[in-house]
């Protein structure tokens, strides 16, 4: 699990030091701010995207697919603890800055005011394909569940920082939304 981590983490950390590498202190703050309808907004986000991978999830296989994870004997903590702080914060955080702060802003300044949009689009299809890339789903329709799910969530996260310019919302959008995966399936 470690090692699956490290090979999403490293290629992310190493791209954003990159690309932010002249970025001034000042400027990466105030993009990272947070406002209190920015929380609001994570949290309506998170209700959301729940919801339709629940919907999603009881329709394609009768149960939401949120349960706690079947263990034989007694689950290693450590471990489960370490890809819960992957899963809840690490990854958020990293990819919400790859795909909306670095992505999404760069692509945006590329296109016209009318086409801005298709930014958010790109990106949230972009962050959908490498969800279902290392997704370990066993079958199609669970993977295709998995990227309408995460291409929902990269529309809302990518529209929030395309509207208030700032990538808080999304960060505590997208850390809310694995956190409560990670909490539901919790090995009891």
């Amino acid at each position: 699990m470690l090692v699956a981590d490290l090979a999403v983490w490293v290629p992310l950390v190493l791209g954003v030091g990159w690309v932010l590498r002249k970025s001034a202190p000042a400027a990466l703050v105030r993009r990272l701010g947070l406002g209190w309808a920015d929380a609001v907004a994570a949290i309506g986000i998170v209700i959301v995207c729940r919801g339709l991978d629940a919907v999603l999830s009881v329709a394609f296989f009768g149960v939401t697919g949120l349960t706690p994870q079947p263990t034989l004997g007694t689950p290693d903590v450590l471990l489960l603890v370490v890809s819960a702080i992957g899963v809840c914060l690490v990854s958020p955080v990293l990819e919400e800055v790859v795909f909306r702060g670095v992505m999404q802003r760069r692509l945006s300044a590329e296109l016209t005011p009318r086409t801005r949009f298709l930014a958010v689009l790109v990106t949230a299809f972009a962050f959908a394909l490498m969800h279902l890339a290392i997704s370990t789903t066993t079958s199609s329709v669970a993977g295709f569940e998995v990227f309408v799910t995460t291409f929902v969530l990269g529309l809302l996260t990518g529209t929030l920082v395309a509207m208030t310019g700032r990538l808080g919302g999304a960060i505590v959008a997208h850390v809310l939304f694995n956190t409560v995966a990670v909490v539901l399936t919790w090995p009891r």
